[in-house]
C-alpha cells in the first residue's frame, strides 16, 4: 500500500475513533441526552478530531517525495494508536474522570503531530533531488 492512501486511512480512522470517545464520554459516561450538553462541552470534545485532519492534509501540503511521505504515514499511524490505546484505557476504567484522559493525550499528540509536520517539512528538503 502506498503512503497517501494510509496516511488518509489512518486520519479518517483518527477522526472515527474521536466521534466514538465523544459520544462515550458525553452520552455514555454521563448518562445525559445530547441535547442537554452545553455547545461548550460538545466543541471542544468534537475539536480533538481537526487534529488528525490538519496534520494529515498539511502534512500532504508539505510532503516532496517518497521519503516525507512515507514518515508521515508512519506518524499518522502511531497517533491513531495512541489515541485506540487511550479511549481502550479509558473504556476499561471505572473512574468518571477517566474521559478527560482523552483530552490530556489529545493535547500531547497535538505537540506530538506539529513535530510530525516538522520532521516531514525537514525530510522533504533534504531528501529532494
Amino acid at each position: 500500500m502506498r503512503p497517501i492512501p494510509i496516511t488518509k486511512l489512518a486520519a479518517g480512522l483518527h477522526v472515527a475513533l474521536v466521534m466514538a470517545a465523544v459520544y462515550y464520554a458525553l452520552r455514555i459516561n454521563n448518562h445525559a441526552a445530547l441535547s442537554d450538553i452545553s455547545i461548550r462541552d460538545f466543541s471542544v470534545m468534537s475539536s480533538m478530531a481537526l487534529l488528525p485532519v490538519l496534520s494529515a492534509s498539511i502534512g500532504l501540503w508539505l510532503a516532496r517525495g517518497d521519503a516525507a511521505h512515507w514518515v508521515l504515514a508512519i506518524g499518522q499511524t502511531v497517533a491513531l494508536l495512541a489515541f485506540a490505546v487511550t479511549f481502550g484505557v479509558v473504556l476499561d476504567s471505572v473512574e468518571p474522570m477517566a474521559p478527560l484522559l482523552l483530552l490530556l493525550v489529545s493535547l500531547w499528540l497535538a505537540v506530538g503531530l506539529a513535530l510530525l509536520l516538522l520532521i516531514v517539512w525537514i525530510v522533504s528538503r533534504y531528501s529532494r533531488s
